[in-house]
């Protein structure tokens, strides 16, 4: 592989997943003690790869955040913003 030590995916294989590192990169960790004052709509798709971030930041702000927010899952994938929806 062309420039292998700058690519990270061999740690990314070899760290257990409770390693420091995780939870260093973890967005869960930087949204947890935060409280924003803006409205959020959080949208995902039941095929989008990035639904569990959707999910995740939706429910660490709903019931603390001083800010309504909501949450939108449809039948898409990630960037099938088409009108077939996830057939496209």
């Amino acid at each position: 592989m062309r420039h292998a030590e700058l690519h990270h995916y061999e740690a990314w294989r070899s760290l257990p997943a409770g390693d420091a590192y995780w939870q260093r990169a973890s967005p869960s960790r930087r949204i947890a003690p935060a409280r924003f004052a803006v409205p959020a709509l959080h949208v995902g798709g039941w095929f989008d790869y990035h639904l569990r971030g959707s999910w995740d930041a939706y429910h660490a702000l709903a019931g603390r955040a001083p800010a309504p927010q909501a949450l939108v899952i449809g039948p898409w994938t990630h960037l099938g913003w088409t009108a077939r929806g996830a057939g496209a």
